[in-house]
């Protein structure tokens, strides 16, 4: 009855089963075939299917598939999550460096490096969740105010940002005046 936002929602079932039946969350205002996330009924009872990213009331449906009607329902609420990464304040420019996460860690959540202020659904260098917690990530090769966010992987909203500066670095060469080929 209650689920984290962008879970794996595990859902048992019976109906009919036809070819192409379906289970379905969606908005409890909708009708029909309207749905957020769904699986086939062929995948076997129990299914798995996600739960929104966005917080409310839901309904887990039974659709038959050929004309979209609505067999069964059950409510559904959908908790909000929180998330937090830590980052250094300053890195080099092409360096990696250290990000803790906290988050719901679901399937395709991932960290990223953007430039201060960047739109939602961008990204530069990123690593998913899944790989473990600390992540490493690049820092950009130009110096400058940037942030790091934790992200979800379903509909690529940002959870939490905590800024870092990228700042310049040095380099440079000595070569001998004059060689023999």
């Amino acid at each position: 009855e209650n689920v984290a936002a962008g879970a794996k929602v595990e859902v048992q079932w019976s109906g009919p089963n036809n070819p192409e039946d379906y289970i379905a969350i969606g908005d409890v205002a909708s009708d029909g075939r309207a749905y957020i996330t769904y699986a086939y009924t062929s995948q076997g009872s129990p299914l798995t299917v996600t739960a929104p990213e966005q917080p409310g009331n839901y309904l887990v449906k039974y659709f038959i598939g050929k004309s979209n009607f609505v067999l069964a329902s059950k409510p559904l609420q959908v908790g909000a999550v929180s998330a937090s990464v830590e980052v250094p304040a300053s890195v080099a420019a092409g360096s990696r460096f250290e990000v803790r996460w906290q988050g719901p860690n679901n399937e395709n959540d991932y960290v990223t490096i953007v430039a201060a202020g960047a739109p939602e659904k961008t990204w530069l260098d990123y690593a998913y969740t899944k790989k473990g917690n600390p992540l490493q990530l690049p820092a950009p090769d130009k110096p400058g105010n940037y942030e790091v966010r934790y992200v979800t992987g379903g509909t690529n909203t940002t959870l939490a940002a905590s800024p870092i500066t990228v700042s310049a670095v040095n380099a440079s060469i000595k070569v001998p005046a004059n060689v023999a080929a």
